[in-house]
C-alpha cells in the first residue's frame, strides 16, 4: 500500500462560510490512475495531473499549491518492483529490516484543481515528476531529505 497524504490551511466545511483553520490540517487520501480520473471528468485530466479520492476526504478552497506526497519504505519499494519479494527474502539477503521499515516521503503533486471539496469527484493535482527536468535546472543543488544530489534525466 503506498501511503498519501494531503495538507493544508484550506476550508473544512465547504457548506459554510470559509474560516482558515489555525492548525495545519490534513487527509490520507488513495492514489487513483488518469483512466479512472478521467472517467470523472470527461478527458480533463493530462499527463501533467494526476488523482487522488477517498471518500468525502480532499483539498478544498485555500489549498492550493499544497502538497501531496506519498511514503513508501524500501521493503514497500521493492515489493512494487517485484511482486515476488517480501521480508523472507530480505532476511535471506542478509537486508537489515529497520532500514527497509523507514519510510521516506516524497512530493508527488501540488494541489491544483478539483470540483465541491472531494464529495463526489476525485482531486486533480500537478504532477511534479512531470517537471523534474525543469526544477532541476533552475534548482540549484535540489537534493533528497538524505542529502543526495538529484541530476537531471538524460535525454
Amino acid at each position: 500500500m503506498i501511503f498519501s497524504s494531503l495538507s493544508g490551511f484550506g476550508d473544512t466545511d465547504p457548506g459554510s462560510p470559509f474560516v482558515q483553520p489555525n492548525i495545519l490540517q490534513h487527509v490520507s487520501v488513495n492514489l487513483i490512475t488518469n483512466s479512472e480520473c478521467n472517467a470523472a471528468y470527461g478527458g480533463l485530466v493530462k499527463e501533467d495531473m494526476m488523482c487522488a479520492a477517498d471518500e468525502a476526504e480532499d483539498a478544498c478552497k485555500g489549498d492550493s499549491g499544497g502538497p501531496l506526497s506519498f511514503g513508501m519504505t524500501d521493503l514497500e519499494l521493492a515489493m512494487v518492483r517485484d511482486e515476488s519479494f517480501n521480508t523472507e527474502k530480505a532476511m535471506n539477503l542478509g537486508l537489515n529490516l529497520g532500514g527497509l521499515m523507514t519510510r521516506r516521503w516524497t512530493l508527488a503533486g501540488a494541489v491544483s484543481w478539483g470540483w465541491d471539496c472531494g464529495q463526489d469527484l476525485p482531486g486533480v493535482y500537478t504532477r511534479i515528476s512531470h517537471y523534474m527536468d525543469f526544477i532541476l535546472e533552475h534548482a540549484y543543488a535540489a537534493q533528497t531529505i538524505e542529502g543526495d544530489v538529484l541530476q537531471a534525466c538524460p535525454k
